[in-house]
């Protein structure tokens, strides 16, 4: 599956100013705990201006969700913002590899099932 870890190194950049054109540094927000991960880490939405962040990087394919630590969060939003985006090629999806991973359902987002020590704008 190395076409897959190529897809979302080539939307890094993008992922990358897009964050940093909705949270400027120094940006006031608001953060929602949703659940924690195992590592204990807490897994939150930020929220700025009325807008919600980790929605806003989905919609525009500089994240994806990563379902397992979905619940808590509006899961239908989040399911249409990601399906919306990969069906447009957006994002971490504008890279077609043409292989058969390209037209699964998605699980867990680029990196389903792989351990790896690079990850998009949205981790969870």
């Amino acid at each position: 599956m190395p076409q897959r870890h190529h897809r979302s190194r080539t939307a890094l950049p993008t992922a990358r100013q897009t964050l940093k054109s909705l949270l400027p540094v120094g940006s006031d927000v608001t953060l929602r705990s949703k659940a924690t991960d195992r590592y204990g880490r807490s897994v939150e939405e930020v929220i700025r201006n009325s807008t919600n962040i980790n929605q806003s990087l989905v919609k525009s394919g500089n994240a994806f969700v990563y379902w397992h630590y979905i619940k808590g969060c509006e899961q239908q939003t989040y399911s249409l913002l990601e399906i919306t985006a990969r069906q447009g090629g957006m994002g971490v999806w504008s890279v077609s590899t043409g292989d058969k991973a390209d037209r699964e359902p998605i699980t867990g987002g680029p990196f389903d099932g792989q351990h790896h020590a690079f990850r998009p704008a949205f981790i969870y």
